[in-house]
């Protein structure tokens, strides 16, 4: 399953990827350009936060990197939630207000 996504590029630069989540690891692949395709494997990943209040956004920290971005309004919190529980070992924060808009 692929979620679509801005990644945060730069200060106030976001670039349209795509976030697909595996046994053991997460992989931003770009959209539409020529940018490469980051593979985090699970076991450099620190912490992963999502949160769901004016829109779905996700930050995810390793031991070299940040990674931010917010999701496309078609993207659910539960869908997300259940593919990071289901192929991550890794503890995920959670703030959750309100719910979708369409929920």
């Amino acid at each position: 399953m692929f979620f679509e996504f801005r990644l945060q590029t730069g200060f106030f630069e976001t670039k349209l990827f795509l976030l697909q989540v595996g046994a053991g690891k997460m992989v931003i692949a770009p959209k539409n350009d020529e940018a490469p395709t980051i593979v985090i494997p699970e076991e450099e990943i620190e912490s992963i936060t999502i949160r769901n209040e004016k829109s779905l956004s996700i930050e995810i920290q390793t031991k070299s990197k940040v990674y931010r971005g917010t999701f496309s309004p078609e993207t659910k919190y539960e869908n997300l939630l259940e593919q990071l529980k289901g192929n991550l070992n890794k503890t995920i924060t959670c703030e959750y207000e309100r719910g979708n808009k369409s929920d």
